[in-house]
């Protein structure tokens, strides 16, 4: 299986056009196992924990839901602790450059998000 390539962005870069009130962030904690991710990750909370790591409709813990997007790169594994970060809950993103987004996630996401 081959190597997954991903494109770093900014937070702002993720972002379509809008007015900044409609980009909401909350802050929220990636848990320490997680390996390192790129703003405009897909999020979701692993319900055991309350921790936040990368969504995966394919799970059953939690994560299969997601919950919102990265606003920042984040590595937990090697920072070597579960990390503060924010998470957008709402706003207008390029879906080209989100990273796990997929039909499911948009359902999750709901009205608060739109997607260019």
């Amino acid at each position: 299986m081959g190597e997954i390539q991903t494109t770093e962005y900014e937070g702002i870069e993720i972002r379509a056009r809008g007015h900044e009130a409609l980009f909401t962030r909350k802050p929220v904690t990636v848990a320490a196992t997680q390996t390192a991710m790129v703003a405009g990750t897909v999020l979701g909370q692993v319900t055991e924990s309350g921790l936040f790591v990368a969504y995966n409709d394919n799970a059953i813990d939690g994560r299969e839901v997601a919950k919102g997007i990265l606003a920042e790169a984040v590595d937990p594994v090697g920072e070597g602790r579960a990390v503060p970060v924010a998470m957008y809950v709402s706003g207008r993103f390029i879906e080209s450059k989100l990273t796990g987004i997929d039909a499911a996630a948009k359902a999750d996401l709901g009205g608060s998000f739109q997607f260019e």
